[in-house]
C-alpha cells in the first residue's frame, strides 16, 4: 500500500539465540567500524542477550526484544570472540545488551566465557546505561575480572519524584554515588546518562537533577 501505513502484527520474539546465524562480520570493513576508542586496538559490538525486564517508559527495548531476557550459550559467545579476535585483531568488547548486569551467576558464567577465549589484554567496555540498583560489591569485582574499563550508569534523574512517579525507575540515589566511587577506585571509567526536562517536571526537579548529577564525581556524562 503506498499510502498507508499497514500493520501485520508483532513479530515472535526468538527465544532460542543458540538457533540465530553467527553474526556475518565479514560483511563489514570492521576498522571503520570501531565500537569504542581504546587508544588502541580495535573494538567491536556484540550480543550476550536479548530482553529487559525493566519497562522504562522512555525507552523502546522491550518493544524490540521483549521483557524475558534470553542467554546466548557460552560456546557461540567464544567462538564469535575468538573470530573477532582472529580475522580483525579485536580486543575491546562492546556489549549492545539491554540487560548485561544479570544475575551474579551470569556474570560468573561469563568471566569464565571470557577466559576461555585466551584473548590477550582484553577489554570490556558498557556503553549501554547500566541500572545502578543491579550492581554491588561483588558484581563490580567480577566486571574488573572481565577487564571493563569503562562503565555508563543510567541514574537518568537526581529528583526522588520524577524518579518515582514520572521515569519509574527508582534508581537509588544514595547508592549511585557509592557505586560510582567503587568504580573509579578500580581504576574504571565512570560516565553517566541524565535526563532534563521530562514531561510533568517542574523547575524545581530539573534543578534537583543538575545539582544531583553537578555533586557526582565521574569522567563523563550524557545530558538528554
Amino acid at each position: 500500500d503506498s499510502e498507508n501505513i499497514v500493520f501485520t502484527g508483532n513479530s515472535p520474539l526468538v527465544m532460542d539465540l543458540d538457533a540465530l546465524p553467527d553474526t556475518p562480520y565479514d560483511l563489514l570493513d570492521l576498522p571503520k567500524y570501531n565500537a569504542v576508542d581504546l587508544g588502541n586496538g580495535i573494538s567491536a559490538s556484540f550480543q550476550t542477550s536479548r530482553g529487559c525486564p525493566f519497562d522504562c517508559p522512555y525507552c523502546v527495548a522491550t518493544r524490540f526484544s521483549g521483557k524475558s531476557v534470553r542467554y546466548k550459550p557460552g560456546p557461540q559467545m567464544a567462538s564469535e570472540m575468538r573470530y573477532l579476535y582472529e580475522k580483525h585483531n579485536v580486543t575491546g568488547f562492546v556489549p549492545e545488551d539491554d540487560f548485561f548486569i544479570g544475575p551474579k551467576q551470569r556474570l560468573e558464567e561469563l568471566l569464565e566465557v571470557f577466559k576461555r577465549t585466551n584473548i590477550p589484554d582484553m577489554k570490556l567496555t558498557l556503553r549501554n546505561g547500566v541500572n545502578v540498583n543491579t550492581l554491588n560489591d561483588a558484581k563490580i569485582d567480577i566486571l574488573e575480572a572481565m577487564g571493563c574499563n569503562s562503565v555508563t550508569l543510567a541514574i537518568e534523574s537526581g529528583s526522588a519524584h520524577t524518579q518515582k512517579n514520572i521515569i519509574k525507575k527508582n534508581v537509588d540515589l544514595e547508592k549511585a554515588p557509592i557505586i560510582l566511587e567503587t568504580f573509579r577506585e578500580k581504576n574504571i571509567e565512570v560516565k553517566t546518562f541524565i535526563m532534563v526536562g521530562l514531561p510533568k517536571e517542574t523547575d524545581e526537579m530539573r534543578e534537583e537533577t543538575i545539582n544531583y548529577a553537578a555533586s557526582l564525581n565521574m569522567d563523563w556524562s550524557n545530558v538528554y
